[in-house]
Protein backbone atom coordinates (compact mmCIF):
# COMPACT_ATOMS: atom_id res chain seq x y z
CA UNK A 1 0.00 0.00 0.00
CA UNK A 2 2.04 2.82 -1.36
CA UNK A 3 0.97 6.09 -2.94
CA UNK A 4 4.42 7.16 -4.16
CA UNK A 5 5.31 5.63 -7.54
CA UNK A 6 9.08 5.71 -6.94
CA UNK A 7 8.69 3.95 -3.59
CA UNK A 8 6.34 1.39 -5.17
CA UNK A 9 8.98 0.65 -7.82
CA UNK A 10 11.60 0.27 -5.08
CA UNK A 11 9.40 -2.28 -3.30
CA UNK A 12 8.95 -4.19 -6.56
CA UNK A 13 12.72 -4.21 -7.11
CA UNK A 14 13.38 -5.44 -3.56
CA UNK A 15 10.88 -8.26 -4.05
CA UNK A 16 12.53 -9.19 -7.35
CA UNK A 17 15.93 -9.47 -5.70
CA UNK A 18 14.59 -12.12 -3.31
CA UNK A 19 14.45 -14.56 -6.23
CA UNK A 20 11.17 -15.90 -4.83
CA UNK A 21 7.93 -16.03 -6.79
CA UNK A 22 5.48 -13.33 -5.80
CA UNK A 23 2.36 -11.60 -6.98
CA UNK A 24 2.32 -7.89 -6.20
CA UNK A 25 -0.92 -6.00 -5.70
CA UNK A 26 -0.58 -2.27 -5.13
CA UNK A 27 -3.24 0.08 -3.86
CA UNK A 28 -2.79 3.84 -3.84
CA UNK A 29 -4.62 4.87 -0.70
CA UNK A 30 -5.78 3.60 2.67
CA UNK A 31 -9.43 3.45 1.66
CA UNK A 32 -8.64 1.09 -1.22
CA UNK A 33 -6.48 -1.01 1.10
CA UNK A 34 -9.37 -1.51 3.50
CA UNK A 35 -11.74 -2.27 0.58
CA UNK A 36 -9.23 -4.86 -0.69
CA UNK A 37 -9.36 -6.78 2.59
CA UNK A 38 -13.10 -6.27 3.08
CA UNK A 39 -13.60 -8.17 -0.21
CA UNK A 40 -11.96 -11.15 1.47
CA UNK A 41 -8.67 -10.83 -0.37
CA UNK A 42 -5.70 -12.40 1.35
CA UNK A 43 -1.96 -11.98 0.95
CA UNK A 44 1.22 -13.40 2.46
CA UNK A 45 2.73 -10.00 3.23
CA UNK A 46 1.50 -6.42 3.56
CA UNK A 47 3.97 -3.59 2.98
CA UNK A 48 2.29 -0.47 4.31
CA UNK A 49 3.15 3.21 4.17
CA UNK A 50 1.71 5.28 7.03
CA UNK A 51 1.27 8.49 5.06
CA UNK A 52 -1.46 7.34 2.70
CA UNK A 53 -4.13 9.55 1.18
CA UNK A 54 -7.81 9.23 2.17
CA UNK A 55 -7.28 6.86 5.13
CA UNK A 56 -4.05 7.07 7.15
CA UNK A 57 -1.83 4.01 7.51
CA UNK A 58 -2.53 3.85 11.27
CA UNK A 59 -6.24 3.40 10.50
CA UNK A 60 -5.36 0.64 8.03
CA UNK A 61 -3.20 -1.04 10.71
CA UNK A 62 -6.05 -0.78 13.22
CA UNK A 63 -8.42 -2.35 10.65
CA UNK A 64 -5.97 -5.20 9.96
CA UNK A 65 -5.56 -5.85 13.69
CA UNK A 66 -9.29 -5.62 14.46
CA UNK A 67 -10.09 -8.09 11.67
CA UNK A 68 -7.40 -10.50 12.91
CA UNK A 69 -5.42 -10.18 9.70
CA UNK A 70 -2.17 -9.37 11.54
CA UNK A 71 -2.37 -12.78 13.26
CA UNK A 72 -1.99 -14.63 9.97
CA UNK A 73 -0.34 -12.06 7.71
CA UNK A 74 2.97 -10.30 8.28
CA UNK A 75 2.84 -6.50 8.03
CA UNK A 76 5.94 -4.48 7.26
CA UNK A 77 5.56 -0.73 7.69
CA UNK A 78 7.80 1.18 5.31
CA UNK A 79 7.40 4.91 5.90
CA UNK A 80 9.13 8.25 5.90
CA UNK A 81 8.04 8.92 9.48
CA UNK A 82 10.74 8.86 12.14
CA UNK A 83 8.28 9.74 14.90
CA UNK A 84 8.71 7.62 18.05
CA UNK A 85 4.94 7.74 18.58
CA UNK A 86 4.36 6.30 15.08
CA UNK A 87 6.83 3.52 15.82
CA UNK A 88 5.11 2.71 19.12
CA UNK A 89 1.63 2.71 17.55
CA UNK A 90 2.81 0.40 14.78
CA UNK A 91 4.35 -2.03 17.28
CA UNK A 92 1.14 -2.06 19.30
CA UNK A 93 -0.84 -2.76 16.12
CA UNK A 94 1.07 -5.96 15.45
CA UNK A 95 3.39 -5.04 12.60
CA UNK A 96 6.40 -7.28 12.10
CA UNK A 97 8.83 -4.43 11.47
CA UNK A 98 9.15 -0.70 10.89
CA UNK A 99 11.44 0.53 8.11
CA UNK A 100 12.20 4.21 7.57
CA UNK A 101 12.46 5.71 4.08
CA UNK A 102 14.48 6.89 2.28
CA UNK A 103 16.96 4.07 2.47
CA UNK A 104 20.62 3.85 1.61
CA UNK A 105 21.82 1.07 -0.68
CA UNK A 106 22.92 -1.04 2.28
CA UNK A 107 19.50 -0.54 3.94
CA UNK A 108 17.78 -1.59 0.72
CA UNK A 109 19.91 -4.75 0.63
CA UNK A 110 19.11 -5.51 4.30
CA UNK A 111 15.42 -4.90 3.67
CA UNK A 112 15.48 -7.19 0.62
CA UNK A 113 17.06 -9.91 2.76
CA UNK A 114 14.36 -9.43 5.43
CA UNK A 115 11.63 -9.64 2.80
CA UNK A 116 13.18 -12.84 1.47
CA UNK A 117 13.10 -14.38 4.96
CA UNK A 118 9.49 -13.33 5.49
CA UNK A 119 8.33 -14.57 2.09
CA UNK A 120 10.23 -17.85 2.29
CA UNK A 121 8.54 -18.76 5.58
CA UNK A 122 5.15 -18.11 3.94
CA UNK A 123 5.77 -20.37 0.93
Amino acid sequence: MEDNRADALLVREMLETTGLPYELTMVKDGEKAIEFFERGSSVDLVILDLNLPRVHGHAVMRFLKDKGITKSTDVVVMTGSTSPSDLERVRESGALCYITKPMSLSEIERTSSRLKLILSKNT
